[in-house]
Formats: structure tokens, C-alpha cells, sequence
């Protein structure tokens, strides 16, 4: 299937066409006239401020050209209104309010204030009376977070575009889960996406990113992976699998030195796996939710039938 190249639309939120009662989508407008829709809670967008939006061009049918994003972050703002706005959200819980946002953009304009109050706020704690060097730092660490914040959801999509997985939540889940680092984290071991239960993060697609990145093919959390992926997928239809089963399943994935005795070893100390040994000597493994499951079932039906 071809890859749909992912465009990017800039420019400052105008307003609210249609969000859904949930507070999970939206059709908004630009101030250039352009017709945007996505995944998205309204009170993300703040009027009069830019932002650029990641995605593609779609025919809406009678509403034109739509833009499709699947995430955004948002510009420095320049207007006064826009600047204020942003201070007011990004600083909210600081005690920075309507008043002290206007005075601050007032003492050091609107295309400095932002600036001044990430990289000096003592010095804007000076010059705004009522404003303490406490919050004014309160305000700056947040400034500088949300910095991140944009710069790391562009990072993300550099990473995870073109390869199924769902974008927008992907994109918020790794934020929540590791915030500026969340890019490094996952380069190091992308499989962090499987084990954090991320949404359309299955193994096929976290195996090729992992391949992609060139990470080593025969390292044991791989080989790990690659047996639960192969007794989910279902090799028999049991839950139970032979070692020589997880053997040839690890080896038809993965080139190199195989080691699926450690990587079960692995897989039961991360209780991943479970291993039980039949009345001949003879080890079984099993997917631990799964083993679990089935134990519970088994005696169910003893306690229905006694």
C-alpha cells in the first residue's frame, strides 16, 4: 500500500465551525480561509494563535478542501491577543491572570514578553509589581516545558509517520508516558510501545520500526517479542507451546545468535510468560494473561461441576 506523504498547514486559529458533544473532534477555520477538522479538544485552539498542523488535503464534498491533521503544535505567538492568550493557558495554575498577561505583554511587547519571561523572569518580576519571583519561575518552567512539548510532537511524527499506527493518540500517549524524552526512549527500544499498551501498537509495526532503526536483530527482548507475538498470534490454537515451537518461531523472525531458552528465562521474570512442566518432564509455554485466564476457567467449571 502506498504511503500518503504527510503536509503541513500553517496558520492562526480563527474559530469553531463544529465540535462534537464528547469534546473530541472539531471543524475549525483559519485566518487564511482554510477549513481544518481532526481529532481534538476544542479548548486546545486559542484564537489568534498559529499553528502548524500535520496531515493532508482531503475533498470535503460542498465544504471544499479540508485539512485532515492528525496532530499539531502550536507557533510563538505575535499579536497581543494571541500572546496573552498563551501566557494565560500555557502559565495557568502560576497565578498569572488576565490582569498580570496584560501588564507583562504591555512592559515588554508582544513579540519579546514570551521570550523575556522564559529565559529572565526574574527580570520580568521586577518590572511587574504584583507579579512574584516565584510565579514569574513557576511561569518560565512551564513556558520552556511546552517548548518541548511542540518541538517533541514534531519529532514524533518524523518517527512514527507512514507506518499504521494511529498518530494523534500515539503522539499524545508517548508525551503523557515520556514526555521531551519520549523520541529517545523509543529509538532505544521501540517495543516500549508494545509493553505501554499504545494504541495500534502491534507487533508487526513495532518490529519494523525496530528493524528500521537498526537496532540489533538477535537482542533477547526481540526474541522475547517475537515468541509472544507468535503463541498470540496462535501457532495451534492452544494456549500451551512446546520449547522446539518457540524455538522455530524465534528463529524464523530473527537472524543471528537465537537464544530462546534466555528469552523465555526473560519472559518469565518480566511476567510475560509462564512455563509448567507436565507429569513427563516435559516444559510448556504460555502467554502468563493467558495461562491465567484458562486456570481461572478450569476451575470455574470445577466449582459448577462439584
Amino acid at each position: 500500500m502506498l504511503a500518503v506523504k504527510t503536509e503541513e498547514l500553517i496558520g492562526k486559529f480563527k474559530k469553531i465551525i463544529y465540535s462534537n458533544p464528547e469534546g473530541t473532534f472539531l471543524i475549525g477555520v483559519l485566518d487564511t480561509g482554510d477549513s481544518i477538522l481532526g481529532n481534538c479538544d476544542p479548548g486546545s485552539l486559542i484564537q489568534g494563535v498559529g499553528y502548524r498542523f500535520f496531515g493532508k488535503w482531503q475533498d470535503g464534498g460542498n465544504y471544499g478542501q479540508q485539512f485532515k491533521f492528525d496532530i499539531f503544535s502550536q507557533d510563538v505567538p505575535h499579536s497581543r491577543t494571541g500572546v496573552i492568550e498563551y501566557i494565560l493557558k500555557t502559565c495557568e495554575g502560576t497565578g498569572i491572570g488576565t490582569a498580570l498577561a496584560h501588564q507583562i505583554v504591555d512592559e515588554f511587547g508582544s513579540r519579546s514578553a514570551i521570550d523575556v519571561l522564559k529565559s529572565n523572569p526574574d527580570a520580568v518580576a521586577d518590572k511587574i509589581i504584583r507579579l512574584s519571583p516565584e510565579a514569574a519561575g513557576k511561569a518560565s518552567e512551564k513556558l520552556i516545558a511546552d517548548q518541548q512539548c511542540q518541538n517533541t510532537k514534531i519529532d514524533l511524527l518524523g518517527l512514527l509517520a507512514k507506518r499504521g499506527f494511529q498518530l494523534g493518540p500515539m503522539i499524545d500517549q508517548c508525551l503523557t508516558a515520556f514526555g521531551p524524552l519520549a523520541v529517545e526512549r523509543i529509538k532505544k527500544d521501540p517495543f516500549t510501545l508494545m509493553v505501554r499498551r499504545m494504541l495500534s501498537a502491534g507487533f508487526m509495526r513495532v518490529d519494523q520500526l525496530y528493524c528500521d532503526l537498526g537496532l540489533p536483530q538477535d537482542r533477547l527482548k526481540r526474541q522475547l517479542m517475537c515468541a509472544w507475538h507468535a503463541m498470540q498470534s496462535g501457532m495451534n490454537g492452544s494456549t500451551w507451546f512446546s520449547r522446539a515451537q518457540i524455538e522455530k518461531a524465534i528463529g524464523e523472525r530473527v537472524s543471528g545468535n537465537v537464544r530462546a531458552e534466555r528469552a523465555i528465562e526473560l519472559g518469565v521474570r518480566a511476567k510475560v510468560l509462564s512455563v509448567h512442566e507436565d507429569p513427563s518432564g516435559r516444559e510448556w509455554i504460555a502467554i502468563r494473561a493467558d495461562a491465567e485466564n484458562e486456570d481461572y476457567v478450569a476451575k470455574r467449571v470445577k466449582e459448577i461441576l462439584c
